[in-house]
């Protein structure tokens, strides 16, 4: 209901899916033209494939959603009882002009109960932005409530947001080492049959 409104919805979830790493989990749910209304136009999945997600997302087909529960609902079954429970941290960032139906009080004490924290941003100043019901959804759930008034702020925003979420490369947990590939130059030198010592952390890689 704003100018050009699916496009920058469109453009901000293509700007996520760049700043998190292929570690991260990534997936937009949206009120769409599809059959049942409410659909996870992108599967919560790990973000290795960022060209196809990009695809998927520039095919959405976005409509008015009439309220906040059901979409909220489904990202909350995801990251708790799906392929995300298991994240250390669990992040919704939602974009709206606020005028659907706000969650009720219950769903909120699960995100609560359940550490998911929700940022929200109002978009469409200047027509019928509702703030309220966005504001509350943040500071109940411990997430930021923005102000996007213009379109050229929303890439710093969801910049920072997904940002939230990006796991760090270095881990620091105590681990003891296992040999996949024994002849392996980078194990010159190492003698296989020894018990390798534990170490104390790594730095997480992905093949190329």
């Amino acid at each position: 209901e704003i100018a050009r409104g699916n496009y920058w919805a469109k453009e901000m979830g293509k700007k996520s899916i760049d700043t998190i790493s292929s570690q991260d989990y990534f997936g937009v749910l949206a009120y769409s033209f599809s059959p049942g209304g409410e659909n996870w136009e992108v599967p919560l999945q790990p973000a290795t494939n960022k060209a196809s997600i990009k695809a998927k997302i520039d095919r959405m087909q976005n409509g008015d959603m009439p309220d906040f529960s059901r979409t909220m609902s489904m990202a909350y079954d995801e990251l708790t009882m799906g392929v995300g429970q298991d994240a250390a941290q669990k992040h919704v960032i939602i974009l709206s002009d606020g005028d659907a139906q706000p969650p009720p009080a219950s769903l909120l004490r699960k995100y609560q109960q359940a550490q998911i924290t929700v940022s929200t941003i109002g978009i469409g100043w200047g027509a019928h932005v509702m703030a309220n019901s966005m504001q509350f959804i943040a500071r109940q759930t411990g997430g930021k409530f923005y102000t996007a008034r213009n379109p050229r702020q929303l890439p710093q925003i969801f910049v920072k947001e997904s940002k939230v979420v990006r796991r760090t490369l270095i881990v620091e947990d105590t681990f003891r080492p296992q040999v996949l590939h024994a002849q392996s130059e980078l194990l010159a030198g190492i003698r296989m049959r020894e018990t390798l010592p534990n170490l104390g952390g790594l730095v997480l890689t992905s093949p190329k």
